[in-house]
């Protein structure tokens, strides 16, 4: 999701690395969206901002953007466009009581391979912790389709009665993405697309 801005230039940011998902593939979700509004649990994420997070870096000097870029489309010019499929619904912290309900994504190298490159790069500019966070998003991708705070709800959200679905996600490019925190919620700015493979 693109948000234009007519502010002066900013000298931190709030970024993060993503991956973003197709109309087809969202598409392909639309029966779980439906059945979580039908449940009216969880506050569901609206589809433009619906996103793969490959990298989180949070606050950073605007001035480190431009490396940042470069150690990225270095990483990306050694992967190859590459497809993933959906396993099913997940939750975070857990199942049983998901305050984060989420589309995990089947085993696959590429996409291992993926999350590697970016961190390898976002390590050359960002804190080390930063990198030791994210390896755990590396274990277990996934695609956030809607959250909660309270705990009563996420107690009575049943994962298992969740449509399955068959959904494919394709990689093709990573995007740095700003994040704008408001009242009401985040807004994202892509700031630059970085497509995967060698330059042409």
């Amino acid at each position: 999701m693109s948000v234009a801005r007519d502010d002066a230039p900013p000298t931190r940011m709030r970024v993060f690395i993503a991956a973003w998902p197709s109309d087809d593939f969202l598409d392909a979700l639309s029966p779980i969206d439906r059945w979580l509004t039908r449940e009216s649990t969880h506050r569901v994420i609206p589809r433009p901002q619906r996103h793969l997070t490959l990298a989180f870096i949070g606050d950073i000097e605007a001035a480190l953007l431009p490396p940042l870029t470069t150690a990225l489309q270095d990483a990306a010019a050694g992967l190859t466009p590459f497809e993933v499929h959906a396993r099913g619904v997940t939750g975070f912290p857990s199942p049983e009581k998901p305050r984060i309900v989420a589309m995990e994504f089947e085993d696959s190298r590429p996409l291992q391979a993926c999350f590697d490159g970016v961190l390898r790069a976002v390590s050359e500019v960002a804190p080390v912790e930063t990198v030791l966070r994210d390896l755990d998003r590396r274990r277990t991708p996934h695609l956030t389709l809607a959250r909660t705070r309270n705990t009563r709800n996420a107690r009575r959200l049943h994962l298992a009665k969740a449509p399955q679905v068959e959904a494919c996600m394709a990689f093709a490019s990573i995007q740095i993405v700003r994040s704008h925190l408001t009242n009401a919620g985040p807004e994202y700015e892509i700031l630059t697309r970085i497509a995967l493979g060698p330059a042409r």
